[in-house]
């Protein structure tokens, strides 16, 4: 499910690899827009 396991895998493993670059678009876009990023902005935000 998680694909090919590394010996140097990242410690967040509950998160699968499309979640993690979904967050780090997220993160790359805040930091575009200049404004401060949260992790995990609130479920109600959809």
């Amino acid at each position: 499910m998680f694909g090919p396991k590394s010996s140097d895998a990242p410690p967040h493993e509950l998160i699968s690899g499309r979640e993690f670059r979904v967050l780090q678009v997220l993160a790359n876009l805040a930091a575009h827009l200049n404004l401060p990023y949260q992790p995990l902005p609130p479920v109600a935000r959809r």
